[in-house]
């Protein structure tokens, strides 16, 4: 009996990955951008939008945390990634009939968001974990940059039809277009489920769950991934602190239709998808901790734009940029873990970190909502712009007091002299050196 190389499986799972790109970016395309439009719709207050943009991610992330837990119960992470997301496409069809039979009962959508969240919290750490095992170390930043860039691609243009659908819907019933745009999500998702059972899954080993929750935060000064961790974490609460008012901003005070909204929102898509595979090449060249560093630093400018700029055109260019900067920022972090993490720990050590992040979105948001219902509508000349300026403020402090203290966890592309040259693919801080060598060319 032949058996395939395990080489080749890999780089079968390899193009499945971009296949499931393909489908999970659909989905996010028609999703992402809609659903506080769509709590809007059913007249949910700020209190509201804060917690459905960030309780959903916070609940979801605490359930993270068993995720060895279940992969030493299930023994099989593709099971796991298929049921997941399975339960997260078939949950889309209860909340698009939230309108027709439980009277725009925003409560509700809350509860099966929640649901989602945890199904796609389970899944994301062993479909990070897989990929790090599947996906050749010295490509990661190029192969993560080109899937982004596919995703990006498909992601922009369901957002314009998601966009066309509410605009053509909304004068009858806006209900009918987002029932319409959830059930497609729904479809896409459906599909993604069915090609992650397709994935190779190399052979996994029952652990212990390894170090507690308790005994990293205790330490987490104390290690380099631990202030990246924080410095992730204070990001995202400065970041949750106006997040989830940018929708309230378009729709409310400046009464764009949805056709606009979906523009402006595609534009962060586009600038993604055209400056993923470049973010991803100098990554890999050059290491994680330079493009955080630089990412980091153009943050602040995103929301002081916004406050200085109210014409949908230059708003457009405006998540040009936003959408440039923030896929510097995310891929970048995406790295990171995975250079800062080996096989054994990947899972419970992306599990924390996603908790730190979900836990200070969640607390941001909530300041956030507290500031916009507390204060009044002038206050400072206008209550959007105070929150948006406070934003961006801690992000320049988070940014100045923890960038400095995070090292570089890795080294590429170091040529040595001798008859052959030999290279520096990575250094795995707990594996040791990876070397290649290269024949000289005479």
């Amino acid at each position: 009996m032949h058996l395939e190389p395990e080489y080749k499986k890999k780089e079968k799972t390899t193009k499945l990955v971009y296949l499931d790109a393909v489908y999970n970016s659909i989905r996010e395309g028609l999703s992402a951008n809609f659903v506080l439009p769509f709590a809007m719709a059913m007249n949910a207050g700020n209190e509201y939008i804060a917690l459905i943009s960030t309780a959903p991610g916070l609940i979801g992330s605490f359930f993270q945390l068993f995720a060895q837990d279940l992969l030493n119960i299930v023994k099989n992470r593709k099971r796991i990634l298929f049921f997941t997301a399975m339960l997260d496409a078939v949950f889309w069809l209860p909340i698009l009939l939230i309108p027709f039979i439980w009277e725009s009962n925003y409560v509700l959508l809350l509860n099966f968001l929640i649901i989602q969240a945890a199904a796609c919290a389970l899944m994301n750490p062993f479909y990070n974990s897989l990929l790090g095992e599947v996906v050749p170390v010295e490509k990661r930043g190029s192969i993560f940059g080109r899937i982004n860039q596919i995703s990006g691609i498909l992601a922009f243009f369901s957002t314009m039809v998601a966009g066309f659908i509410l605009f053509i819907f909304s004068p009858a019933n806006p209900f009918i277009g987002f029932a319409l745009i959830f059930f497609m999500a729904f479809f896409s998702r459906a599909i993604s489920a069915l090609i992650k059972l397709r994935f190779y899954e190399p052979p996994i080993e029952s652990e212990s769950k390894g170090e507690s929750l308790f005994h990293f935060s205790l330490n987490i000064r104390k290690s380099n991934y631990g202030q990246f961790v924080m410095f992730s974490s204070w990001i995202k609460f400065a970041v949750g602190l106006s997040g989830p008012f940018f929708t309230v901003y378009m729709l409310k005070f400046l009464n764009l239709d949805f056709i606009t909204f979906s523009i402006i929102n595609g534009g962060s898509i586009i600038s993604s998808f055209i400056v993923l595979n470049r973010w991803g090449r100098d990554i890999d060249e050059k290491g994680s901790r330079r493009m955080l560093a630089i990412t980091g630093f153009l943050l602040p400018l995103i929301p002081i734009l916004w406050i200085i700029f109210r014409q949908p055109l230059i708003l457009f260019i405006v998540e040009l940029f936003a959408g440039a900067v923030w896929a510097g920022f995310n891929l970048a972090t995406s790295n990171f873990v995975m250079d800062a993490t080996t096989h054994k720990n990947r899972l419970i050590m992306t599990s924390y970190f996603n908790f730190f992040i979900g836990t200070a979105t969640f607390f941001g948001a909530i300041l956030g909502s507290v500031l916009m219902n507390n204060l009044a509508k002038n206050f400072m000349g206008n209550v959007f712009f105070f929150v948006f300026g406070l934003s961006a403020g801690l992000r320049i402090i988070f940014c100045a007091y923890f960038l400095r203290k995070i090292k570089e966890e890795r080294f590429v592309s170091v040529a040595l002299p001798g008859p052959k040259s030999k290279r520096i693919v990575t250094i795995r801080p707990k594996e040791g050196t990876v070397w290649e060598f290269i024949p000289r060319r005479k």
